[in-house]
């Protein structure tokens, strides 16, 4: 189980932003070609939760994300990041290899333009906040 030093609301607030261009960032990197079942948007949800919660190992995220155990009621960690896909009516797993897989063959480059859209929108929400304290 992760250690949950962030809670869902707050997940949800800090990946806001990020939701608003994520979509159009895949379709023009073209990071979901081939891609089944882990597509690009769980994927980077997934990664920053990891960084956010501060998540012992890949494998530790990978059982959290397959544990069905959990009740419907509870925030689980699939409902967070947005992977709720069924396969023939059961809920789709992934494999400790998938996940590393997806690591290493899928492009670096969404990860930077989202980090560069993020980084430029905190800095003209830091200027503007800046003009309308000064004046």
């Amino acid at each position: 189980m992760l250690d949950f030093t962030i809670t869902p609301r707050q997940f949800h607030l800090l990946v806001a932003p990020l939701l608003s261009f994520l979509p159009q960032a895949v379709i023009w990197h073209r990071s979901d070609y081939r891609a089944h079942k882990f597509k690009t948007q769980p994927h980077l949800l997934l990664t920053l939760f990891a960084h956010l919660t501060k998540a012992e190992s890949a494998t530790a995220l990978v059982e959290e994300l397959n544990d069905f155990s959990q009740p419907s009621q509870a925030t689980n960690l699939r409902q967070l990041i947005g992977f709720e896909q069924q396969e023939w009516g059961e809920p789709v797993t992934i494999s400790q290899s998938s996940f590393s897989r997806a690591n290493a063959n899928r492009s670096y480059r969404v990860w930077r333009y989202s980090f560069h859209r993020l980084l430029d929108r905190g800095y003209l929400d830091y200027e503007l906040f800046r003009q309308l304290t000064n004046q």
